[in-house]
């Protein structure tokens, strides 16, 4: 028979108690953190791209320090496509991206280039002024070419306002935390509160 002193030592105590739950929480956290870095690392570090074997054309997004046009025109000399449209809106301002303005001031015989200004300048609107081209020009395919970090976003938008079919192809890109907190920040907003493809724009070819 037990003494009233050995029932007591039976029941746990509030120390106990807060020590489970404190240790259930740091495993919750654990595996959150876990799986946030396994969706950032997929999504943002090391997107899927594809290796398509032609297509109408290659659509590159705004931005990067020359390494988008580089892995378009990889693109045009292994025969994937013959024409790359280019938004040029803010690349102009980056500096380490002179390749594209000088090509869209000179122009070039290799391939067709269209280089384009997209007002607003933002990643949903290049989207927009892609497919209008595209349905313009009655395509059917289309090659999304951005920085790694930003290839999922790209391609969705893309995805959502053309009804052909979308390719990837990333560029690598130097990345820094507050890069991937701000593309984490927009795909979260264009997930799950701004999914309509619609949006005036104003689209101005450049150099054609």
């Amino acid at each position: 028979m037990l003494r009233p002193d050995d029932e007591t030592d039976q029941k746990p105590g509030v120390g106990t108690r807060w020590s489970g739950w404190l240790r259930r929480l740091v495993a919750v956290l654990l595996v959150i953190a876990l799986l946030v870095a396994a969706i950032t690392y997929r999504l943002f570090i090391s997107p899927s791209t594809d290796a398509p074997e032609s297509a109408d054309a290659a659509v590159v997004f705004a931005g990067g320090r020359g390494e988008r046009l580089d892995a378009a025109l990889a693109l045009v000399d292994a025969g994937v496509v013959d024409t790359i449209v280019a938004n040029e809106s803010t690349t102009r301002w980056d500096p380490g991206a002179d390749a594209l303005f000088e090509l869209c001031d000179t122009g070039t015989d290799q391939f067709e280039l269209i280089c384009i200004s997209v007002v607003p300048a933002e990643t949903k609107a290049e989207g927009a002024a892609f497919a209008q081209i595209a349905a313009e020009r009655g395509w059917e395919e289309l090659i999304a070419v951005t920085g790694d970090f930003h290839l999922h976003r790209a391609s969705s938008w893309l995805d959502r306002c053309f009804d052909g079919t979308v390719f990837r192809v990333s560029a690598p890109t130097a990345k820094t935390r507050r890069l991937i907190v701000r593309e984490w920040g927009a795909l979260v907003i264009n997930t799950f509160l701004d999914r309509s493809c619609d949006r005036d724009i104003e689209v101005r070819v450049t150099s054609q």
